[in-house]
């Protein structure tokens, strides 16, 4: 892990508050939904103005320099419940004679 003076040399670059684009550079070209989760989980901090994601570059750095431990899963060695239908609910109809659709 670096310092936080390493990323604010390194992010010199980049205007005080960027987009999300910008964002996903600065964190490596991580994916958009990546940054999206980041941005929606509020482990960093931005705004949501007009139709997009402003994210001051000092969260960027307080994100990178914290100890990031990451969530446990919802159901950690458990099995996701299975989502089942009641009986005699939908539908089911022949397309062919040996084709059907349910």
């Amino acid at each position: 892990m670096f310092s936080r003076e390493y990323y604010e040399a390194e992010f010199t670059a980049y205007p005080d508050v960027v987009t999300l684009k910008e964002m996903r550079k600065m964190l490596g070209g991580i994916s958009e939904k990546k940054a999206l989760g980041l941005l929606h989980d509020k482990r960093i901090r931005s705004f949501y103005i007009d139709g997009r994601y402003l994210i001051p570059k000092i969260c960027i750095v307080d994100y990178l320099t914290e100890d990031n431990e990451i969530p446990k899963a919802k159901y950690q060695g458990k099995k996701k419940p299975v989502r089942r239908r009641k009986p005699g609910t939908g539908c089911i109809r022949q397309l062919t004679e040996n084709l059907w659709e349910g």
